[in-house]
């Protein structure tokens, strides 16, 4: 960050390293402390100063598309891991939204590119489905059929609830968008 904060004294218009320094900012961030939002600020810069703007905004969707890609699994992980404490799927959930928050940037810029719509799909059908797949109620074939699907039925009802409505408002918009496609 600070060889790209040099550039910039030198430079105030140099779109890479504006580049440059949301990219460093995003892989300084921490499981606690998803730098998005600070990120997008400099990726805007980036956009402003760049001589050619529109390749300027595939190339910082391009590198936004691929950062979340490659932060999600480590939010996932870390759910995977403190699954049984309270209010880790809210932390789970809380984090991916901080992700499809640079994400959804990158659609606003670069509204035509699939695999940032295909992306977003994805990655919201895992943060939906992985209360589920972790949470499982236990059930195997010792118990009846029917005690199973009472059981799983338990788990989807208590999955409903604590999945905010805003994440399938975020899947719907991403479904919409392939639709359209």
């Amino acid at each position: 960050i600070d060889y790209f904060n040099k550039s910039i004294e030198k430079v105030f218009n140099n779109s890479d390293a504006w580049l440059g320094k949301g990219l460093a900012t995003l892989y300084s961030s921490t499981l606690g402390d998803i730098k998005t939002t600070e990120a997008i600020s400099y990726w805007k810069n980036a956009i402003k100063f760049a001589s050619d703007q529109k390749s300027m905004q595939k190339r910082v969707a391009t590198i936004i598309n691929n950062s979340v890609v490659n932060f999600y699994p480590r939010i996932e992980s870390h759910y995977a891991e403190f699954k049984h404490l309270k209010g880790a799927y809210s932390e789970f959930v809380d984090r991916f939204l901080t992700l499809e928050n640079a994400l959804d940037f990158a659609v606003s810029i670069d509204e035509e590119s699939a695999t940032l719509i295909e992306n977003g799909f994805d990655l919201c059908q895992k943060v939906l489905s992985a209360y589920g797949r972790y949470n499982k109620s236990g059930a195997d074939s010792n118990f009846s059929g029917t005690t199973n699907m009472l059981l799983d039925n338990l788990n989807k009802q208590i999955e409903n609830l604590t999945v905010p409505k805003q994440l399938y408002e975020i899947e719907k918009k991403y479904a919409d968008i392939l639709n359209k496609m």
